[in-house]
């Protein structure tokens, strides 16, 4: 239900609602930062650490903990400061799901908007703080992705708004962030991460297309100009099943002549089923049937991060049979830990997000009669 002030008639007494106060605004704050998505770049961090503990760095807890404190902050920073500049393309959003069109906090009032701006922007100078103190390469990276995150959505480039944002939010999510973990790790830079991750960098570009193809109707109508309202529909669900293929066919060069463990092709090209799965709903147009949209994005979303999670179980198992990993060298044994809680989660999400069964023909006629 929208909280916009209704139009006052005459001699009608009107009551002032009174202030948020901080208990009730501290939820739909937290609601706001879509804290959801964290463990996604929980993930990308930490397969960054465990890259740079492969090759034979020595992690320490300090510099992981800085590394994903930064991680976090950014991370949140472009959900606030995105709820803010894209406000009018989710009011305009016809048919939002739980994973798109924003967090409907803005959007129906909950909290002012200048709330999510300044917040966004103290998360903004929290990571600018962080910086200094990062190994060069390090530095390099958080800078590239604060850079990107900012101007996702905020002017003057606005670079969803431009054609840009899905390869912004693919550089951002699987290119800096592993990056900054194996850079603060090891204080050295590599394509390593980014080789871990090619897989998973082409799916999260088209996954972003679906995110964005689910968004379309409002987007279209402001004129934001994502790839989906540049190049219709029909082609970026092209481009989708172009990008899923590609991504599988590539772990074959990365075995014999990029250097990418075998365990980690093999876990990832476990995931192809789900992806094929996705490219068949949407040539059958289940993004546009309401009672599977949800569905779509979801699986969208859960299959980037199970790709993610596939390459970063098959480079601990390949770490501990050549034995880069033990279980006695103070950090290995931690490396699992957001692998079982991304596990734990996702089961959880799976339950929740099950498709609607459609509605039986009889209680739709009820509901009919008693209309």
């Amino acid at each position: 239900m929208s909280h916009l002030p209704m139009p006052v008639q005459s001699g009608e007494v009107v009551a002032v609602a009174p202030a948020h106060s901080l208990r009730s605004t501290l939820p739909h704050l937290v609601k706001l930062g879509r804290p959801k998505y964290l463990l996604y770049s929980w993930l990308l961090h930490t397969l960054g650490v465990a890259a740079a503990a492969f090759m034979g760095y020595t992690p320490s807890l300090g510099t992981y903990m800085h590394g994903q404190l930064f991680v976090w902050c950014l991370h949140l920073m472009t959900h606030y400061c995105n709820e803010y500049f894209d406000l009018e393309a989710d009011t305009a959003n016809p048919s939002p799901t739980q994973w798109t069109g924003g967090s409907r906090v803005l959007v129906e009032g909950l909290i002012d908007p200048k709330v999510s701006l300044a917040t966004s922007f103290v998360l903004l100078f929290v990571c600018l703080l962080l910086i200094p103190a990062m190994p060069r390469p390090g530095q390099y990276a958080a800078l590239i992705g604060l850079a990107l995150a900012w101007f996702y959505t905020a002017p003057p480039l606005q670079l969803n708004y431009r054609g840009m944002g899905e390869m912004t939010v693919t550089t951002v999510l699987n290119g800096c962030f592993p990056l900054i973990g194996y850079a603060l790790a090891s204080g050295e830079a590599s394509v390593f991460p980014f080789l871990l991750l090619l897989p998973a960098f082409l799916i999260q570009f088209v996954r972003m297309t679906i995110m964005n193809l689910l968004d379309y109707e409002g987007d279209r109508r402001v004129g934001k100009r994502t790839l989906v309202v540049l190049l219709g529909p029909s082609t970026v669900i092209h481009m989708h099943a172009v990008g899923q293929t590609l991504s599988y066919v590539l772990l074959v060069p990365g075995v014999l002549w990029w250097g990418v463990p075998l365990w980690v092709a093999i876990c990832v090209a476990l995931s192809a089923p789900l992806a094929a799965w996705q490219v068949i709903r949407l040539y059958k147009g289940a993004h546009v049937d309401p009672r599977t949209g949800n569905s779509v994005v979801f699986w969208a979303s859960t299959h980037t991060s199970l790709v993610v999670a596939a390459a970063y179980v098959g480079l601990l198992i390949e770490g501990f049979l050549r034995g880069s990993f033990s279980l006695t060298d103070g950090y290995s044994e931690l490396l699992p830990v957001p692998l079982f809680i991304y596990s734990f989660i996702l089961v959880r999400q799976i339950r929740k997000n099950r498709p609607k069964p459609a509605a039986p023909l009889a209680a739709v006629e009820v509901q009919v009669r008693t209309a």
